[in-house]
């Protein structure tokens, strides 16, 4: 009937409802932070002070709070080229194409 269809709609809006209030309030606990010498993430419980390597498992499968701080895209090295580095590579390609140069004649 029209009646129970409606009802079995509300009882699942609700249930989406509760799982959402209940991954705000989970996210509000914790923290999600990155440990770049283990090269892993780990989540903090603001409430207990305590750290723990897996996903607290409220949050299910298909759902992860925001990182908390730096990724591992922080601790990507750099590219800086240095003016000896560009000298010598400079070098390099002058001899090359000297080499180049010698063979093909």
């Amino acid at each position: 009937t029209k009646y129970e269809a409606a009802l079995k709609i509300q009882k699942a809006w609700r249930i989406k409802a509760a799982r959402k209030f209940l991954l705000n309030i989970l996210s509000l606990q914790y923290e999600k932070h990155y440990d770049h010498p283990t090269n892993s993430y780990f989540y903090f419980n603001r409430r207990l002070q305590e750290s723990q390597w897996h996903k607290p498992l409220l949050f299910g499968p298909d759902y992860d709070i925001e990182l908390t701080g730096k990724g591992p895209q922080d601790y990507a090295p750099k590219a800086k080229i240095t003016s000896a580095f560009k000298f010598l590579l400079m070098a390099i390609v002058r001899s090359h194409s000297q080499n180049d140069i010698e063979l093909s004649t």
